[in-house]
């Protein structure tokens, strides 16, 4: 009879150890997997789960009137242009950045040449890709990120995106 119920006391006992452990694996596929992040523990570059709220966000105009950039030529006869209009929408705060804006500001002539050559490497057929927009989105804001954290010790991004406002070409 003894036998038994230690039985019994040990069987419920790895049940509910058992079912203890899943539980805790499941919320750590759905917690800490599921959510992508540098290997200095910040969000991962380019992986929000959501829209930061607008508060955090500042915008800027990156040219006072749509700019015509020449693209690279693919070898067909022809001269090839598109024009844009972009702004930035960059992070108020950043840990470790006295005053962002006066950041964003510094570097604006190098932002612009930054984006002026990324078009003037690109052919007409590259952008004319159906997820061309998408991928100069995720490109420009990697190198503007890049640029802006190049003299800077922290890895946070501050460029949130960057916004096409006017994208025609020909």
């Amino acid at each position: 009879m003894e036998n038994k119920r230690s039985l019994i006391i040990t069987l419920v006992f790895s049940i509910a150890v058992l079912s203890l452990a899943l539980a805790v694996s499941v919320g750590y596929i759905f917690t800490v997997a599921g959510n992508p992040q540098s290997k200095d523990g910040m969000q991962a570059f380019g992986e929000w789960q959501s829209r930061p709220p607008d508060a955090e966000l500042e915008r800027k105009s990156l040219f006072s009137e749509d700019k015509i950039f020449s693209l690279k030529n693919d070898g067909s006869s022809g001269f090839h242009v598109i024009k844009i209009g972009a702004e930035i929408q960059y992070f108020k705060n950043v840990i470790g950045i006295r005053s962002v804006t006066e950041k964003v500001d510094f570097y604006d002539g190098l932002i612009k040449e930054l984006i002026g050559t990324y078009f003037q490497n690109k052919t007409l057929d590259d952008i004319m890709a159906d997820d061309a927009k998408t991928k100069a989105k995720q490109e420009l804001t990697e190198q503007i990120n890049e640029l802006l954290l190049s003299s800077e010790t922290g890895t946070r991004q501050i460029i949130y995106t960057i916004v096409f406002d006017e994208w025609f070409y020909q």
